[in-house]
């Protein structure tokens, strides 16, 4: 069998590269596809400085075209397009400049053949084909790296000898093409460069060498003449070698070597001349198998690739620390962490890795690790947390509402006597189960005036979804007015704080952080009214009232540690309503009584809880939930007469709450005067 020749193997290397799927990092961020669905796959392969641009491929349904992700959360797609003048075909973006205003990769053009391709101008409309090195410009090429400034691009091109050569375009226009040779005496065969430093300076890639092996290659000096073979892992420096990335000054260089085993292995060269070679291992246990080095931070301390693990897979790997001796496997997006996963690139501040990430439909997608997390983070996800967690604070804010507009009754007393209540209350409604203890006390001060003071505790911790009431206090006045006649008239106002317990909702691939804060609620009504009939026989009566409540969540922050620490703006809810309502009481027997109150309420002012949030690089989440217009409600119970100055009450309450779900509840209390 004839023996492939160096060129044929780069060939087939190139294009076996240019199908693999890209990298991703810690904090996990599925970027989605060009498909009207997003479904199907996609490739993350390189990140700007700062980590606000992605670049890579996304299936759009006719093949892979070169994108751009940005924006808020990097949801914003932009379809690069390909050089044929109908547009179509497909395209890679691989690189992008430190800025991203500048894409770099290949794209098909009219003879069908990739050239290496430059987008740059306003949303990366302007193409700019490079061409190759052969005399009429036929043939392919592709453009694998670019400066930082955009000014030096690198990667590979064809020549008059149909060979594949490493290829530097620079000046004008990138119009200056230089061929960077191979390791061979006599400068024959094959190379491509990979990667270069923030200014174009040092190059790095593989060349063929005199012993027809691929070798890790650093170009550098004046007109990046000076070649450097970079050697590999395996006793005796034989085999072949691969460099796939360089730090910002092009001290740094990684890639991956053969080593004595038979094995590729993740190297960093480093040191004088990168004489320094530091194996990187892999995932497994034994540190044996297979793992690839593609990129490096800007300051060279942080590695990024993929390696194999125990289990058989691929994980996206970053390497760091002393040495780069600690390994971190970035996982997948499949729920079980499973399947396979890579990293292609990394930003300069070694925040962000870009890359790819099964996930479980089968699928692999492009994905963002935030490093600094050190967790996989799924948007999607996360923004559906937000999503419940918005929910959970405007049901949070209804119940504080209604916790002290519950303070508004006191007890009532006649004059010159002093009136008692004491009492346990078990609420459940929006989404959310409470019990607690309040209490009355009140005077009154004449035949027609008496006034009263009401306190609330909960008796144990509240659950609200998200948010859990930790501790609390309420307290209420009322004032009475009131004739022989039974007409009346309460004005009241309440007020209540408690310390309480925030946590994001978890959902796969999320933060669930959690933070303490302050919850306020307020109450203010005026209410008038008539009673008919006499104190212990039948009673029947009428109200209407006029209400005003307010709850109030503060700002607050996320811990900065997070991979996405959110901030959120305060939330509010302020609502003005208009109630009427009818109550009665029926002796049943000479101690026991049947009381209710049915009652329809009106919003007829605010209502609405808006929620806000904001995370670097996801950019703000808002939402906002208006209550419902309309709210009837039905009480009901029996009292006990224990004696004329002592009752004991059950009973309880179904309604229509803020958010048009069922408020219900149960009550126990102890009525008394002296």
């Amino acid at each position: 069998m004839q023996k492939p020749s160096p060129s044929h193997r780069l060939l087939t290397l190139a294009a076996l590269l240019a199908a693999l799927p890209a990298a991703a990092a810690p904090d996990i961020t599925d970027l989605g596809t060009l498909m009207n669905d997003n479904s199907s796959w996609s490739n993350a392969n390189a990140v700007s400085s700062d980590g606000s641009i992605v670049v890579g491929d996304a299936d759009d349904g006719n093949g892979l075209r070169a994108i751009v992700w940005s924006g808020s959360n990097w949801a914003t797609k932009t379809n690069l397009g390909t050089l044929r003048a109908d547009n179509s075909g497909w395209s890679h973006a691989n690189a992008v400049s430190s800025d991203g205003s500048l894409v770099v990769g290949y794209a098909l053009y009219d003879s069908f053949q990739n050239h290496a391709t430059v987008w740059s101008g306003s949303n990366w409309a302007t193409k700019t084909d490079l061409g190759t090195l052969k005399g009429d410009n036929s043939g392919g090429s592709g453009a694998h790296a670019v400066s930082s400034d955009g000014t030096v691009v690198v990667g590979q091109a064809i020549d008059d000898n149909n060979e594949i050569r490493a290829t530097v375009w620079s000046g004008s226009g990138w119009g200056v093409k230089t061929d960077l040779g191979t390791l061979r005496t006599d400068n024959t065969s094959g190379s491509s460069a990979r990667a270069v430093s923030s200014d174009g300076s040092v190059i790095v890639g593989e060349a063929v060498n005199d012993n027809d092996e691929q070798r890790a290659t650093v170009w550098s000096g004046s007109g990046w003449t000076t070649k450097t073979d970079l050697g590999t892992l395996i006793t005796g420096n034989s085999g072949e070698s691969f460099a796939w990335g360089i730090n910002s000054d092009g001290s740094v260089v990684v890639g991956q070597s053969g080593n004595d085993n038979g094995e590729q292995h993740a190297i960093v060269w480093s040191g004088s001349n990168w004489a320094t070679k530091t194996d990187l291992g892999t995932l497994k246990t034994n540190n044996s198998g297979y793992s690839w080095a593609r990129a490096t931070s800007g300051d060279g301390s942080t590695v990024v690739g993929e390696a194999d693990n125990d289990n058989g897979e691929r994980h996206a790997t970053v390497w760091s620390g002393s040495n780069w001796s600690t390994k971190t496997d970035l996982g997948t997006l499949k729920t079980d962490n499973s399947g396979n996963s890579s990293v292609y690139g990394i930003s300069a501040d070694g925040k962000f890795a870009v890359g790819t990430a099964d996930n479980d439909n089968g699928d692999s997608r492009a994905v963002v690790w935030n490093l600094r997390g050190g967790r996989a983070a799924d948007t999607a996800n996360t923004r559906a947390s937000l999503s419940l967690l918005s929910a959970d604070t405007a049901a949070m804010l209804a119940q504080r509402a209604r916790a002290a507009e519950n303070l508004l009754g006191g007890c009532r007393a006649d004059g010159g006597k002093f009136c008692y209540s004491a009492g346990y209350r078990r609420d459940i409604g929006h989404g959310a189960s409470s019990r607690g203890a309040d209490f009355a006390f009140g005077y009154g001060f004449t035949d027609n005036f008496d006034a009263a003071v009401s306190l609330a505790v909960p008796a144990r911790a509240e659950e609200n979804g998200s948010y859990r009431l930790k501790s609390g206090v309420g307290i209420g006045l009322s004032a009475r007015l009131h004739n022989g006649a039974g007409w009346y008239a309460v004005p009241a106002a309440a007020f209540e704080t408690d310390k309480t317990r925030i946590r994001r909702p978890h959902l796969d691939g999320t933060e669930s952080p959690e933070n303490t804060v302050r919850t306020k609620g307020r109450a203010y009504s005026l209410t008038a009214g008539r009673d008919y009939g006499t104190s212990g026989e039948k009673t029947l009566g009428w109200y209407a009232a006029l209400r005003r409540t307010e709850a109030e969540r503060p700002s607050y922050s996320e811990d900065a540690g997070l991979s996405f620490p959110f901030a959120y703006g305060a939330a509010k809810l302020k609502e003005t309503s208009l109630a009427a309502g009818i109550k009665g009481r029926l002796p049943l027997t000479g101690k026991l009584a049947w009381h209710g109150n049915a009652e329809v309420a009106q919003r007829v002012g605010g209502g609405k809880a808006r929620f806000t949030a904001e995370a670097p690089f996801f950019g703000k989440y808002e939402t906002e939930r208006e209550t419902s217009r309309t709210r009837p409600s039905v009480q009901t119970g029996v009292d006990y007469a224990f004696s004329p100055s002592a009752v004991l009450s059950l009973g309880g309450y179904i309604g229509r709450n803020a958010f048009s779900g069922t408020d219900k509840g149960i009550f126990l209390k102890l009525n008394g005067k002296f």
